[in-house]
């Protein structure tokens, strides 16, 4: 699959979607020609024509990868030896609660940090329900968040689980 400048199309690409100047860059999740499932940073999910995205960043390439330029005719393969991640930020304002269904409010996002390195970032929260989760090559979403607490009584013989501990224990 190729994007509007012939540039191939894999599933994880980074693209922009070009009918749409404003919108941040988005992931490819799936690809079948001649469409493209492309996840948004504020978690929708837009369906484009392969023509009305372009290549941005291939960022899941890592050391050791063997590579082929993707230029046509060019076979000569390659090692990723090194790659250099830089981050740009976006800020997405909506108005209604980042909670809110998906599709359910008018958000707008506008780029408030360019070039950061990722060691520079921290979480702001805790994981929490709908946040989207990376375990090396799995893509994930959280459904359930719970605490669990093992509980070791004085005497150092007994142990107790408690499941849900968020609701059910406090410190003293």
């Amino acid at each position: 699959m190729q994007d509007a400048a012939g540039q191939s199309i894999f599933c994880r690409d980074m693209v922009r979607l070009i009918t749409s100047p404003a919108a941040p860059n988005g992931m490819v999740l799936r690809c079948k020609p001649p469409k493209a499932v492309v996840l948004l940073p504020d978690g929708t999910e837009v369906t484009a024509d392969t023509g009305d995205v372009l290549l941005a960043d291939r960022s899941y390439l890592r050391p050791g990868m063997t590579v082929v330029l993707a230029s046509p005719g060019d076979q000569q393969l390659g090692v990723v030896t090194g790659t250099d991640v830089e981050l740009d930020l976006v800020r997405w304002s909506s108005s209604s609660s980042p909670d809110v269904g998906v599709g359910e409010d008018e958000s707008t996002t506008t780029t408030s940090a360019a070039g950061v390195s990722p060691a520079a970032l921290r979480r702001v929260r805790e994981l929490c329900v709908r946040d989207y989760v990376v375990s090396e090559h799995w893509l994930g979403r959280v459904f359930e968040v719970s605490l669990d607490v093992d509980v070791i009584f004085d005497d150092g013989e007994g142990v107790c689980r408690v499941i849900g501990a968020e609701s059910k224990l406090w410190p003293v």
